[in-house]
C-alpha cells in the first residue's frame, strides 16, 4: 500500500511522500503522515505552504481536507500536575473518517507561496467494512427543528454538562470526568479553547503560530470522548480575550495579551476591529482551516461555537459588526468544512439579539441561564419563545443557580440543579440544561441526577419525531412537558420545593391525593408511570379517560418533584398473515412498552401467548401457531 508519487517537475525537489496508514476501517479515524514537505518559516500559514487532500470514495463521491502541522507528546502526572514531553519531531498529518468500505484514492496537492509545488501525489488505500458503531455520522438538526440527530438518523437529545477546562491535572481530569459521565448516561460536553485550556492562539506572539501542546491535549480529550460516546461542542473563543476593563463581568482583562492586539503586533487597534478588519478576518480563517484539518474528521464534534457570551462585551463592541463577522465566518465554514459540522455562538440568557439568531449561517441558538432569583421553569417558556421566533433548536449551553459559584447554601438539596436539568430536557430546548460547575459536580459525585434522567427518558422516544408543548393547569406545582407521537413526558416540582424559595426548606409537606390536569388530548384512555427524578424509582401508576380534550391524572404522593411518562392505550391492529399462515399485527404503544399478547376464543378467558417489548413504539408482532384455524381474539395487555 505504498504511496504512488508522481514525478517531480523539472528543477523541483522530490514531491511529498504519504506514509500509508495501518489497517483502515469504516467509520474510524484514519491518520496519514506526510513527509518530504518543503520547509517554510511558518508551517501554520497556508499562504507559505498548504497541503490539500482530496479523498475519492469507492462510490465516486469526493471529500477535501487540509493537512496540518502537528507534534506528538507523552503525558505524565507528577504532584497533581500534567507534564507533556514532545515525542519525535513535528510534522504533517492528515485525518479522515471513511464512511464507505472499499478502495479509496487520495490525491494530495501542495502549494508554496501560492504556487503549485510539483505534480499531485496520488495513492490508493483500502478500507475494510465493519459493523457500524451504535451511532455514526456527523450531527445535524432533526426534521423537528428542535433536537439534534446523528448521521444515521438517530435522535440525539442532549444530556450533559460543561467541562470547559481542566485543573492542573490537565487531560487526566477528563479521564475521570468522562468515565463518570459515561456511567451516568451523559452524551455531551462543552469545551473552551481559552487561556485556561486548549488555547491555540491566545497569547502575545501566538498570532498564526499555534500552540502545539494544547492542540495535542485536545486531540487526547476528543479521542477519549469518542471512545465513551460523548459529543463535544468546541467553543473557539473566550469573550474575555476582547475585554479591556479588568474583571468586566468576572471575565478578566485579556485584551492586553490578545495576539490580534496591535500592541502585540496584531492588526487590531481596538477589540471591535477584530470584527471589521479584513486582515484580522483572513488570519482568523487560517485558524479555522487548522481546526477543520485537525479535529473536523471527528463525528463527535457536535458543533463549532464561535464565541462564549460575546454579548458580555457589547459595552465596547458593535453588535451589528459582531453579527456581520459571524455571517462571514459562517459562510467560510460552510464552504470549507466538508463534514458540515453545525455552527453556533453563545449569548447570555434572555439576550435575544435577532441580528445573530436570524443568521442562516448559525444552525441553532445557544443561551446561558444563571438563576439567582428566578425559577428554572422560566427555561421552558423561553425555549418555546425561541423555537417560535427563530425556528431553530435552543441549547441551554450553561446553567447554574448562581453565576458566581456553585453556592450549595442556596441549593443545599440540589433541587434547583435538578429542576434546571429537567426543565431544559422537557421544556422545549435541545436537551437537558448544561450545568456549568462541573468540577463541583465531580468532587461531590453529583452524577446521580444525570443517571436518573437517563434511566427515565432513555427508554422513551425523547427527541424522536415531532414534539409539542403540553399545556398544564395546576397551581400547586410548577410543571412542563412535551407531547410526542408515542408518549408524552412531563416534569413537575411542588411549589414549596421550587428554586429559589423552596430550595432551602428542610421539611416539605407531602403532596397527597393531587392530580395533574392538561388540555389538548385526544379523547380516550391514557396511562401514566410516575418516577422519582432523583433516583429513577417508579413511585406510582395511574390512568384516566380524556374527554373534550381534557385529561386529569391522579398523582402518587410526593414531596419534591415527579417525572411522568403518559401514553394512550395500546392499539393492536391486524396486518394479515405471513407466508407461514401466522397472523401478523402492528402494536402501537409507548416507546419501550412491555406487553403480553393474549389470546381468547370467547372474550372471557384470556391466555398469554407472547411477551413483547415495543422498542420503537410501532412494532410488527407475529403470532405463532399457523395451523390453528379456530376463531380467536387477540389483545395487548401491559406487563
Amino acid at each position: 500500500m505504498a504511496a504512488l508519487a508522481a514525478t517531480a517537475g523539472k528543477g523541483l525537489a522530490s514531491p511529498p511522500v504519504i506514509v500509508p496508514p495501518g489497517a483502515a476501517q469504516q467509520w474510524q479515524k484514519v491518520e496519514f503522515v506526510i513527509t518530504n514537505v518543503p520547509a517554510s518559516v511558518n508551517p501554520f500559514d497556508p499562504e507559505q505552504v498548504r497541503l490539500d487532500a482530496t479523498f475519492t470514495f469507492p462510490s465516486g463521491k469526493q471529500l477535501m481536507a487540509p493537512a496540518f502541522w502537528s507534534q506528538d507528546y507523552r503525558r505524565a502526572l507528577a504532584g497533581g500536575t500534567e507534564n507533556d514531553t514532545p515525542v519525535g519531531a513535528a510534522g504533517w498529518r492528515l485525518r479522515f473518517t471513511p464512511p464507505e468500505a472499499g478502495a479509496y484514492t487520495l490525491t494530495l496537492v501542495t502549494q508554496t507561496n501560492h504556487q503549485t509545488y510539483g505534480a499531485p501525489v496520488v495513492m490508493q488505500f483500502a478500507v475494510s467494512a465493519r459493523t457500524p458503531p451504535a451511532r455514526f455520522g456527523y450531527v445535524s438538526i432533526g426534521a423537528n427543528q428542535q433536537y439534534f440527530q446523528t448521521g444515521d438518523g438517530r435522535a440525539l437529545p442532549l444530556n450533559g454538562e460543561d467541562v470547559a477546562w481542566p485543573s492542573s491535572r490537565g487531560t487526566y481530569d477528563y479521564d475521570t470526568w468522562f468515565a463518570a459521565m459515561q456511567k451516568a448516561g451523559e452524551n455531551f460536553g462543552r469545551i473552551w479553547m481559552s487561556p485556561f485550556g486548549f488555547g491555540l492562539e491566545d497569547t502575545a506572539g501566538a498570532l498564526d503560530h499555534y500552540a502545539l501542546g494544547p492542540a495535542w491535549e485536545l486531540d487526547y480529550v476528543l479521542q477519549s470522548a469518542e471512545q465513551k460516546g460523548i459529543y463535544l461542542q468546541l467553543t473557539l473563543d473566550f469573550h474575555g480575550m476582547f475585554v479591556t476593563q479588568p474583571d468586566y463581568w468576572g471575565s478578566g482583562n485579556y485584551w492586553p495579551q490578545n495576539p490580534y492586539n496591535a500592541s502585540n503586533g496584531g492588526p487590531c487597534a481596538t477589540p471591535n476591529a477584530f470584527f471589521t478588519n479584513a486582515t484580522a478576518k483572513a488570519i482568523y480563517q487560517k485558524r479555522l482551516r487548522y481546526l477543520i484539518g485537525r479535529y473536523g474528521y471527528s463525528q463527535n464534534v457536535l458543533a463549532w461555537e464561535f464565541f462564549n457570551e460575546i454579548d458580555n462585551d457589547y459595552a465596547f463592541l458593535n453588535a451589528n459588526d459582531v453579527a456581520a463577522w459571524h455571517k462571514v465566518m459562517g459562510d467560510w465554514m460552510r464552504t470549507n468544512d466538508n463534514c458540515h459540522h453545525l455552527l453556533t455562538t453563545s449569548l447570555t440568557y434572555a439576550s435575544s439579539h435577532p441580528e445573530l439568531w436570524n443568521l442562516p449561517e448559525l444552525d441553532f441558538c445557544s443561551e446561558h441561564s444563571y438563576l439567582v432569583t428566578a425559577s428554572p421553569f422560566t427555561i421552558a417558556s423561553d425555549a418555546q419563545t425561541f423555537l417560535k421566533t427563530y425556528h431553530k433548536p435552543l441549547m441551554i449551553g450553561e446553567f447554574g443557580t448562581d453565576w458566581q459559584g456553585w453556592n450549595r447554601a442556596n441549593d443545599p438539596y440540589l433541587r434547583g440543579f435538578r429542576e434546571g436539568l429537567w426543565t431544559g430536557a422537557l421544556g422545549g430546548s435541545a436537551g437537558a440544561s448544561m450545568a456549568w460547575w462541573w468540577q463541583n459536580i465531580d468532587s461531590e459525585n453529583d452524577y446521580g441526577d444525570y443517571a436518573a434522567l437517563t434511566a427515565i427518558l432513555g427508554r422513551t422516544s425523547w427527541g424522536t419525531g415531532a414534539w409539542t408543548n403540553i399545556t398544564l393547569q395546576n397551581l400547586f406545582l410548577n410543571a412542563t412537558g412535551q407531547r410526542g407521537a408515542h408518549e408524552s413526558l412531563v416534569y413537575m416540582a411542588a411549589a414549596q420545593a421550587t428554586f429559589p424559595t423552596g430550595a432551602t426548606n428542610a421539611s416539605l409537606p407531602v403532596q397527597h391525593a393531587k392530580t395533574l390536569t392538561s388540555i389538548g388530548w385526544a379523547n380516550g384512555r391514557f396511562y401514566a408511570e410516575w418516577y422519582d427524578p432523583q433516583t429513577a424509582a417508579l413511585v406510582g401508576e395511574s390512568q384516566s379517560v380524556a374527554a373534550n380534550g381534557r385529561l386529569t391524572l391522579p398523582l402518587p404522593d410526593f414531596t419534591v418533584d415527579l417525572a411522568g411518562v403518559i401514553y394512550p392505550a395500546p392499539v393492536l391492529a391486524p396486518l394479515g398473515v405471513n407466508e407461514n399462515g401466522e397472523p401478523v399485527f402492528s402494536l402501537f404503544s409507548e416507546n419501550g412498552g412491555r406487553y403480553a399478547i393474549e389470546k381468547s376464543s370467547d372474550l372471557i378467558q384470556w391466555d398469554a401467548i407472547l411477551a413483547v417489548t415495543n422498542d420503537s413504539g410501532l412494532s410488527a408482532i407475529t403470532i405463532p401457531n399457523p395451523l390453528d384455524a379456530a376463531p380467536a381474539y387477540f389483545r395487548a395487555v401491559k406487563n
